[in-house]
C-alpha cells in the first residue's frame, strides 16, 4: 500500500511531466527551442539551464521523501493512525523496511513461523506489538531486544508456538512491558523468572494456552500485576510460592484448568486480591488454601467436586461479597459459612444439601439454593431481612406452612417451583404472607391444578407471575382479581384447552403472556377481549388449527404473537385487521403445515402490501408445486383450490348416540361437508378441546371420520357435546346431548 508521501511523489511527477514536455517560455514568451542569434540567445539559455538544475532537484528531493516512507508489501499504514502499520497475508517473514517512527505493529494471520534475533532492532518507539494468529514455533534470543518502550506484546492464536522452543529472556529487554498476551497456544510450562525483568507488568493473559504447569516463583515479585488469566488450562496444582510477592493482584482467574489441589497459604501475600475464579476444577476441598484473602470479595468454587467444608475454610474472608458453590456435592455446609459477616450472594445450585442455616450471614441479598434435598425451609431466615431474591426451587421440602416468609419484608423475587409441599397440597392460603415488597413469584412445576388465588391475595403488588409447567386446566374470571397489576403472566405447559376471556379482564397493565405449551386447538374471536396494554403473546408449541379471524381484535398493542410449532395450515384474512403505529411481528413460519392454496389468499393478500406494518415470513409446505417456496413471492392469481364450488363448512351430528352407562363406550358422530377441507374438533362437557391426530385425552378419541369414540365413560361425560368446523370461509358447530345411566350395584 502506498503512504501520503509517497501519493505525493506521483503528484511531482506529473508536475515533472508538464515541465519536460510543454514548453517552457522564457520572459519575452518564446520558446526555448526557438532561441535564435538574437541578443536575447544567452539570456534564454541560461533560464533553460535553470530550469532543468531546477527539475533535477526537485526529482532527487521526491525520491527521497517517497522512498523513506513508502509502506512494506501486504502492510497498512496509518490504519491505526499515523504511526500504526498492519501486516497480513502470505507473507513468512517479517517486513524488514518497516517505517522507524512505527508506534503502533500488527502482524496477524501470516505464514511467519520464526521470529529472528534483530527483526525489529530499528522500531525504537514501538510500544505495542501484536504477533496474533500467525503459525509461529520459535523466537530467537533477541528478538525483541531494543524494544524498552513497548509496553503491549500479544503472541496468541499461535497453536505451534511452545516456550519450550523460546529463550527464557526474550522479555528481558522490555522494561516497560505492562500488558502480555498468549492465549491460545501450546506454551508447556512458563520458565521460571520467565517475567523476572518486567517489573512493570500489570496484565497476564495466558487464557487456553496450553499450560501444563505454573512452576514456583512464575509470577513472582511483580510488585505491579494486577490481573492473571490462566484459564482453561491445564495446570493440576497450584503451589505456595507461585505468587509470592506479587502483592497487587487483584483478579486471579484459575477456572477450567483441571485444578486438583491448592497448596496451603497459596495465596497467603495476596491481600489485595479482589476476585479469585477457581470454578470448572476438580477440586474436593480447599482446606487452608484461602488463608490470607483478607480483602477478597468474589469467589467461584462452582462445578468442582468438593464434598465438604471446614468451618475455617472461609474464616478469613471477612470482605466476601459473593460466594458460588454451585455444582459441587456438598451435603452440609456446617459452621463454614457462619463467619461471612459481609456476604451479599450466596449460590449453593445443585449440590445434595438436606439442611442449611442462614445464620451469621445479615447481608445477604441474593440466595439461591435449587435443586438439592432440603426437606425443610433454610432456617434463620428472620437473619436475612435485606433479602432482595430467594430461590429454593426444586427441592423435596415437606411442609410450607403459613407466614414462614414473613421476616423477608424486603425480598423482591421468590422461586418455590417443583417443591414436594405443594405437590402434595397445592399452596396453602397464607403461604405468601408478609411478602410485601414481592415483584416476581414463580410456582413451576407443581402440579397445580388450578390458580392458587386465595394465596396471590397477600401478593397483591407482584408484575411477574409464572405458573408454567403445571396442570392448570381452566381459569376461573375471579383467579387473578387481587392480582391486577400483573405485568408480565407466564402460563405455559399446562392444560389449558381455551382462553376464557373474563380471567384477563382484571389485568390493567399485562404487557406479557406466555400460553405456549398448551392444548389449545382453536382461538375463537375476541378471546383477549380488550387487553390493550399487552404487548407479546406467545401460542407457540400448542397445538393450534383454527384461529378465528377477531382472535387477536381488541390487542391494539401487542407488536408481537408467536403461534410456531403449531397444526395451521392457513390464517383468515382479516386476523390483523386493525390500525398500527410500528411495525407488528407475526412469528408463524417454523412448525406450521402452510398451504397455499384458495384460504391464504386473503392473508396474503392482506399482509402483503407495500407500506404495511405487519412482518411475518411463511413458507409454504404445499401443494407440491409451492413447497419451499416463500408465500409472498406466490401471485395471488395462482392461490387457488380444486373445489368447483367453495363453501363454508357445515356440521351433522346425526347418528349419535344419546346415551350410554357409565363404563361403557358411546360414539358421537359429526359429519362434515364444504369445500376447501376444513378442521374439525369436538368440545366436551368436561372443557377438553379434541382435535384429530393432535390431541389426547385419556379416554377420548376422534377418528378419521371425525366420529369422537368415549370410552368407559364416567358421571363427568354427562352434557353437551359440540362439533366444530372451520375454513378459511367460515365456521359451523352443532351441539349433541349425551345421557349416562348409572347403574345401581
Amino acid at each position: 500500500m502506498l503512504t501520503t508521501n509517497y501519493f505525493t511523489f506521483c503528484v511531482f511527477c506529473c508536475l515533472l511531466y508538464i515541465l519536460l514536455f510543454v514548453p517552457i517560455s522564457y520572459p519575452a514568451g518564446v520558446p526555448v527551442w526557438k532561441c535564435d542569434h538574437s541578443l536575447n540567445r544567452s539570456l534564454c539559455l541560461l533560464f533553460a539551464q535553470d530550469m532543468a538544475l531546477l527539475i533535477v532537484v526537485l526529482m532527487c528531493v521526491v525520491c527521497v521523501v517517497s522512498g523513506r516512507d513508502q509502506c512494506p508489501r501486504n502492510c497498512y499504514c496509518g490504519e491505526l493512525g499515523p504511526h500504526g502499520v498492519i501486516c497480513t497475508g502470505g507473507i513468512t517473514d517479517i517486513p524488514k523496511n518497516v517505517p522507524a517512527d512505527t508506534v503502533y505493529l500488527v502482524v496477524e494471520y501470516t505464514n511467519i513461523s520464526v521470529i529472528p534475533t534483530g527483526v525489529f532492532n530499528n522500531l525504537h518507539k514501538l510500544t505495542g506489538l501484536l504477533l496474533d494468529g500467525n503459525q509461529l514455533t520459535s523466537i530467537e534470543s533477541g528478538a525483541f531486544d531494543g524494544l524498552t518502550n513497548m509496553s503491549l506484546l500479544s503472541l496468541s492464536s499461535n497453536p505451534g508456538l511452545s516456550l519450550t522452543k523460546v529463550d527464557p529472556s526474550i522479555l528481558k529487554d522490555i522494561k516497560n512491558l505492562t500488558s502480555f498476551l498468549a492465549k491460545e497456544n501450546k506454551l508447556g510450562i512458563i520458565p521460571t523468572n520467565f517475567f523476572a525483568e518486567n517489573k512493570m507488568l500489570r496484565e497476564v493473559y495466558l487464557k487456553s494456552a496450553g499450560l501444563t504447569k505454573l512452576q514456583t516463583a512464575s509470577f513472582s515479585n511483580l510488585k505491579n500485576l494486577v490481573i492473571v488469566d490462566v484459564s482453561k488450562n491445564e495446570i493440576d496444582n497450584i503451589g505456595a510460592n507461585i505468587f509470592t510477592g506479587s502483592l497487587k493482584i487483584q483478579t486471579l482467574n484459575l477456572s477450567n484448568s483441571q485444578i486438583k489441589s491448592i497448596e496451603p497459604r497459596a495465596f497467603e501475600t495476596q491481600e489485595e486480591m479482589r476476585f479469585l475464579m477457581l470454578d470448572h476444577n476438580m477440586l474436593v476441598s480447599v482446606r487452608s488454601a484461602l488463608l490470607g484473602l483478607r480483602n477478597l470479595l468474589t469467589l467461584a468454587l462452582n462445578d468442582n467436586e468438593i464434598v465438604s467444608l471446614n468451618k475455617d475454610d472461609f474464616k478469613e474472608l471477612v470482605m466476601l461479597n459473593s460466594l458460588d458453590l454451585s455444582n459441587n456435592e456438598l451435603q452440609n455446609t456446617g459452621d463454614a459459612l457462619a463467619n461471612l459477616q459481609s456476604l451479599g450472594s450466596l449460590t449453593l445450585n445443585n449440590n445434595r444439601l438436606t439442611k442449611l442455616s442462614f445464620k451469621g450471614m445479615p447481608l445477604l441479598t441474593d440466595i439461591s439454593v435449587s435443586n438439592n434435598l432440603l426437606q425443610s425451609i433454610p432456617e434463620r431466615l428472620d437473619v436475612i431481612t435485606h433479602a432482595r431474591i430467594l430461590d429454593i426451587s426444586n427441592n423435596p421440602i415437606q411442609s410450607l406452612p403459613g407466614g414462614q416468609f414473613a421476616s423477608l419484608k424486603s425480598l423482591l423475587k421468590l422461586d418455590i417451583s417443583n417443591i414436594s409441599a405443594i405437590q402434595d397440597g397445592g399452596l396453602a392460603p397464607d403461604a405468601l404472607t408478609g411478602l410485601h415488597s414481592l415483584v416476581e413469584l414463580r410456582v413451576e412445576r407443581n402440579e397445580l391444578s388450578k390458580v392458587p388465588s386465595l394465596a396471590l391475595s397477600a401478593v397483591k403488588q407482584i408484575e411477574i407471575l409464572s405458573l408454567s409447567h403445571n396442570k392448570i386446566q381452566t381459569l376461573d374470571e375471579n383467579d387473578f382479581v387481587s392480582v391486577s397489576n400483573i405485568s408480565n403472566l407466564q402460563l405455559a405447559n399446562n392444560m389449558l384447552a381455551k382462553v376464557p376471556e373474563k380471567a384477563l379482564r382484571p389485568f390493567t397493565n399485562l404487557t406479557q403472556l406466555d400460553l405456549s405449551g398448551n392444548p389449545l386447538v382453536h382461538i375463537s374471536g375476541w378471546s383477549f377481549g380488550n387487553s390493550t396494554t399487552l404487548s407479546s403473546l406467545r401460542l407457540s408449541n400448542a397445538k393450534l388449527s383454527v384461529i378465528d379471524p377477531a382472535a387477536f381484535h381488541g390487542l391494539k398493542g401487542v407488536h408481537s404473537i408467536d403461534v410456531t410449532n403449531n397444526n395451521l395450515t392457513w390464517l383468515p384474512g382479516d386476523l390483523l385487521k386493525y390500525d398500527r403505529a410500528f411495525p407488528f411481528y407475526l412469528y408463524a413460519d417454523q412448525g406450521n403445515p402452510w398451504y397455499c392454496d384458495c384460504q391464504m389468499k386473503p392473508f396474503s393478500q392482506a399482509v402483503n402490501v407495500p407500506g404495511q406494518s405487519v412482518i411475518t415470513n411463511i413458507h409454504c409446505s404445499g401443494p407440491e408445486k409451492f413447497k419451499g417456496q416463500n408465500l409472498g413471492d406466490i401471485p395471488l392469481a395462482n392461490l387457488t383450490c380444486d373445489c368447483e364450488h367453495q363453501e363454508a363448512p357445515s356440521v351433522d351430528t346425526s347418528g349419535s348416540d344419546n346415551k350410554t352407562t357409565v363404563g361403557h363406550t358411546a360414539k358421537l358422530k359429526c359429519k362434515v361437508s364444504g369445500c376447501p377441507t376444513a378442521h374439525l374438533f369436538w368440545t366436551t362437557p368436561r372443557g377438553f378441546v379434541i382435535s384429530p391426530h393432535l390431541t389426547k385425552y385419556t379416554g377420548y378419541d376422534v377418528q378419521d371420520d371425525g366420529t369422537l369414540v368415549i370410552m368407559a365413560a364416567v358421571a363427568e361425560d354427562a352434557g353437551n357435546y359440540t362439533c366444530t368446523a372451520a375454513n378459511y370461509l367460515g365456521k359451523a358447530e352443532q351441539s349433541h346431548k349425551l345421557k349416562l345411566d348409572i347403574i345401581e350395584t
